[in-house]
């Protein structure tokens, strides 16, 4: 076989002219528009580890491990621009689409080298049947810290012959007993605050009852504030995946991840009491919870908390100033923000 200039272009082996084609045309997977990374963490002792685990028990998460031991987190669900036809973005050559994507360079593109196969020399994914075979082979010592590990030769070669688990296309929950999956809630309607209840009204006291589960149906992962133009790009380009907003306070920004964890059952923990329960959710202090108040309500403004889906995105950007040389004015407060959403 040979190339338009005679070149033999077997064995994967590309002529010239074949090289310069953008690898975009000939990538049948489209990862850059299928894996979003939201988080990441080390695994350096047990409470980390269980991190990981808890993670995996969520629709649509897979994990990340790197060489050097860093682990991400990644929601695999199309971006709502990519055409599952033809692998092709939507909002190509126009406005609309961001910049981060409109100026990749697919010559050096990271996910098609490390994510064409199970297992990559650099980096391997991780589901839920890999992070047990990792599990199985770690040893900690009495203060619950990591105290040894499998090589790393060692998992790459058990990878290989471990096919990853297909999270991007398995189903939603069902609905069940009145519950139903996380929508996007329209935006807040001002409404008459409720009556005052006292420590011994149940709903002050157990306030998982008649909860819409929503630590069990919701991801909340730390960001950095956006310091500059291109910062606040790849925010719009993270709101391109549905189910995805981000969470705005005064202590933080966030991206929130709509998904569902796979042992909710009837709006409950299908491992209540069960050791496979991850340590995370057992010692989880509900009289804390700030899953309720921030995403049980019936809008995006809840207090101190601010969602923003995509279609808000827009008005979000408002708020943002930059100088005459592009550079940014600072990041606007709460307040700010609040008003420019409300607008």
């Amino acid at each position: 076989m040979t190339g338009d200039a005679g070149v033999p272009v077997s064995l994967g082996r590309l002529s010239f002219e074949e090289a310069r084609r953008s690898p975009c045309l000939s990538c049948a997977t489209s990862p850059c528009c299928r894996y979003l990374p939201v988080y990441h963490f080390q695994v350096a002792n047990y409470v980390e580890l269980d991190y990981a685990l808890y993670l995996l028990n969520f629709r649509h998460i897979t994990l990340g491990l790197s060489a050097g031991g860093e682990w991400a987190v990644y929601f695999r669900r199309p971006c709502r621009y990519l055409g599952l036809d033809d692998g092709l973005c939507s909002l190509h050559g126009s406005p609309e689409q961001p910049s981060i994507c409109r100026h990749y360079n697919p010559y050096s593109c990271w996910y098609r080298k490390v994510l064409a196969g199970n297992a990559h020399e650099e980096f391997v994914l991780v589901d839920r049947a890999r992070l047990q075979w990792i599990a199985d082979r770690l040893a900690f010592d009495e203060q619950r810290d990591l105290v040894a590990a499998p090589e790393w030769s060692e998992i790459v070669s058990a990878f290989a012959a471990m096919p990853v688990e297909d999270v991007e296309h398995e189903p939603e929950a069902p609905a069940a007993n009145g519950w139903r999956p996380v929508e996007l809630a329209p935006a807040s309607i001002t409404a008459s605050p409720p009556a005052p209840r006292r420590y011994a009204d149940p709903a002050v006291t157990d306030p998982c009852r008649g909860c819409g589960a929503h630590c069990c149906t919701t991801l909340v992962f730390p960001t950095a504030l956006p310091a500059n133009a291109a910062q606040l790009d790849y925010l719009r380009f993270c709101l391109g995946f549905p189910g995805v907003e981000l969470g705005l306070a005064d202590e933080g920004w966030s991206l929130i991840v709509h998904t569902t964890c796979r042992h909710l059952d009837a709006g409950r923990c299908g491992l209540f009491g069960q050791p496979e329960r991850p340590v995370r959710c057992s010692h989880y202090d509900a009289l804390r919870c700030d899953y309720k108040p921030r995403f049980g309500g019936s809008g995006l403004d809840s207090g101190g908390f601010l969602r923003a889906p995509l279609e808000r995105f827009g008005a979000l950007a408002q708020a943002f100033a930059f100088d005459d040389n592009g550079q940014p004015l600072g990041v606007p407060s709460f307040a700010e923000l609040q008003a420019a959403l409300a607008s």
